[in-house]
């Protein structure tokens, strides 16, 4: 798997936690598309502590989400 698409599924908070914490081990996925799934600024700030150890990720689509207070 080296594209994961989940635009438009109103993830929950725990949803995005789980997947942040996926993404520190991932060694395959090349892009996630998180589209239009009200992350908030928390969800988003567990993204980006989870980019900092992955080194596969290349693309990341966050638009139309809620990443700011």
């Amino acid at each position: 798997l080296h594209t994961l698409r989940l635009q438009s599924h109103e993830l929950s908070q725990k949803a995005v936690e789980d997947l942040a914490d996926a993404l520190k081990s991932n060694s395959t996925l090349n892009e996630i598309d998180l589209k239009f799934n009200k992350i908030s600024a928390s969800g988003g700030k567990a993204i980006a502590d989870a980019l900092l150890i992955n080194r596969t990720l290349t693309s990341l689509y966050l638009g139309y989400n809620c990443l700011s207070d």
